[in-house]
């Protein structure tokens, strides 16, 4: 229930599956959707699951097939789209994220060099 609600949440504030959905890789026609295996080591990500191996372990949860739409990738397939991946689009999302997250103010403001006036 939790994870759906940080999901839920992360769609609301950053779009994030459409910044999922942008990240690309080379191979020519995939049997798994990149989108869904980008989305699995996400979630892999904000459950701290240690290890690709470890996500695939949790394969008979219902949520994963609903929220990927199909089954978890197997961790041989996730290295390899990985190490596959457009590094273009990874940084694009990045700087996507970051710049809602900065427009929405939900970014502390750098502690480093800022005095106010009146104190310097």
């Amino acid at each position: 229930e939790i994870l759906r609600r940080l999901l839920a949440y992360a769609q609301k504030v950053t779009g994030i599956h459409e910044i999922l959905a942008g990240v690309t890789d080379t191979r020519k026609r995939p049997l798994i959707p990149t989108v869904r295996i980008i989305r699995s080591a996400f979630a892999m990500i904000l459950v701290r699951l240690g290890s690709l191996n470890a996500l695939e372990q949790t394969k008979s949860s219902r949520f994963w097939h609903q929220w990927l739409g199909g089954p978890i990738p197997s961790a041989d397939t996730v290295g390899r789209v990985f190490s596959l991946a457009d590094c273009d689009t990874v940084r694009a999302g990045i700087h996507e994220v970051y710049a809602r997250l900065k427009r929405n103010k939900a970014l502390e403001p750098p502690w480093h060099g800022l005095t106010p006036k009146d104190e310097g």
